[in-house]
């Protein structure tokens, strides 16, 4: 596995949402590294590729798929790049999105979020809002999406809710 040149770099880099965990796993960490990339160029490649996601994140019908890039984005913005700005415009998206996802992909953009103390810290407030303002007593507990790919085969509906309600303790 060679990275020959600097956009191969960025693709793996970017591709990875950062991880230098995931590129150690996949053998392309040592690669990687011989580029000597800044911390500033690799923020700045993460902001282009979250800003880019948001900007096309309305254009998106479906669930699974709209799950998914919200799960590369919060991804990035939990576990490599913290940025208040591109969170608040994330929560905007998913705020506008909550009438058309499905509990499960609800549910797990919650925890994303959770699983970062600070951030679940200052978004609390702002989450908990989101939800109470939004009737999602309508959406699909699973999607038929997620239903066709297999995604949640683990999980049974009473599963789901019953950690829906966990996590909406949690924003008491």
């Amino acid at each position: 596995m060679n990275i020959e040149t600097y956009e191969e770099a960025k693709k793996i880099f970017l591709h990875y949402n950062g991880s230098y965990f995931h590129m150690q796993r996949e053998e392309y960490l040592e690669q990687y590294m011989k580029f000597n990339i800044s911390k500033k160029e690799e923020r700045k490649w993460l902001k282009e590729k979250v800003e880019k996601i948001l900007s096309k994140m309305s254009e998106i019908k479906n669930i699974n798929l709209k799950y998914d890039k919200y799960w590369n984005i919060l991804y990035i913005l939990t576990k490599t790049l913290e940025d208040n700005h591109l969170l608040d415009k994330t929560i905007s998206a998913f705020e506008k999105d909550l009438k058309y996802l499905d509990i499960f992909s609800i549910n797990m953009i919650l925890e994303m979020i959770h699983a970062n103390k600070k951030i679940w810290k200052n978004y609390k407030r702002k989450l908990k809002t989101v939800i109470q303002q939004n009737d999602i007593s309508i959406n699909e507990i699973i999607s038929k999406e997620h239903n066709k790919s297999n995604g949640t085969q683990f999980f049974t509906e009473e599963e789901v809710m019953k950690g829906y309600r966990k996590i909406l303790s949690e924003l008491n």
